[in-house]
């Protein structure tokens, strides 16, 4: 099967219309239209409903959906093998990562390796866990990293750092002389906290429950990035996993105080893929290259945890 029918049904169903796929593909509708209308008349069904306002993925769409993924993915790993052995290593990468990783390791990694292989292309996907374990469940990225992930039994794990959720606050606060503290500190301390249905929020509420525990969130959201910045300008106290804010302690503008809760202190970071998944070799060779750098004294410094 032609890839670029691949990718065109992939455009349909992720922008939800012709007109908007027609944009990002540089085609018309009429053209990607006849293209999907072909690619509907070799499998015989119907792909996609059309609606007065976009499309919708019809159930052979939805299966189809799974596949066209897959083979995409599976032909750039061929070009990018192919590449490989014509020694021009192109292709593409696709990583899933967390916010923490803008400023810790995954920069320099790229730096690194595109010293060496320019030709490759690398596309980082930020997000919350849960949206970096469904980007590797559905083979949207080639592998990833996340705190706290809920993986499923066809995952594999790389590689894992113990990593701990602590409360994170500007050098001013009244609470950042303490040394340890527990949430029961904070009962009436304004806190900017992740959403509930995150994995870090989930494990901070279920653990304030348990011991009875009302958290005073002054603002939630899933930027970990708002949530520091919460800390440095307006007084809050920001929780969330240590590396977050790594850089930020180191400069001096925030400080940490670990919390006394066992739950929260036994976190860990996971480098991890689809257990059947084979990498190009570019990827391959990224993996390998983060891999390292996940396990250098470095990093581990740099974030405070042990490697297990």
């Amino acid at each position: 099967m032609n890839p670029n029918s691949l990718r065109y049904f992939l455009a349909v169903a992720e922008h939800g219309s012709f007109r908007a796929a027609g944009d990002k593909l540089h085609l018309s509708q009429s053209a990607l239209s006849r293209q999907i209308l072909k690619l509907e008349h070799d499998l015989g069904a119907p792909l996609l409903e059309r609606l007065p306002r976009g499309i919708r993925l019809t159930s052979a769409g939805e299966l189809f959906l799974t596949y066209a993924r897959q083979g995409v993915g599976e032909f750039e790993r061929l070009r990018t093998e192919i590449s490989a052995l014509q020694g021009l290593y192109r292709g593409v990468i696709r990583i899933a990562a967390p916010e923490a990783f803008m400023h810790i390791a995954l920069p320099e990694c790229i730096r690194r390796f595109r010293a060496r292989y320019p030709g490759v292309n690398i596309v980082v996907r930020l997000g919350s866990t849960n949206a970096i374990v469904e980007d590797v469940r559905e083979g949207r990225v080639d592998f990833a990293i996340a705190f706290n992930p809920d993986l499923d039994p066809e995952m594999k794990i790389f590689h894992e750092i113990g990593e701990r959720i602590m409360a994170i606050m500007a050098p001013d606060h009244p609470l950042a002389g303490r040394a340890r503290m527990s949430l029961a500190d904070l009962n009436d301390t304004p806190l900017a906290l992740p959403l509930p249905n995150s994995a870090t929020g989930a494990l901070i509420y279920r653990t304030a429950r348990e011991s009875s525990i009302k958290l005073r969130g002054a603002v939630e959201t899933s930027s970990v990035q708002m949530r520091l910045q919460m800390a440095l300008d307006c007084g809050l106290v920001a929780i969330l996993a240590y590396i977050s804010a790594a850089d930020l302690v180191r400069a001096g503008r925030l400080r940490h105080v670990q919390l006394r809760e066992p739950s929260l202190n036994q976190g860990k970071i996971a480098l991890f893929g689809l257990s059947g998944r084979r990498l190009s070799v570019a990827a391959d060779k990224f993996l390998k290259l983060f891999h390292s750098e996940l396990q250098s004294t470095r990093f581990r410094a740099q974030v405070g945890g042990k490697a297990r």
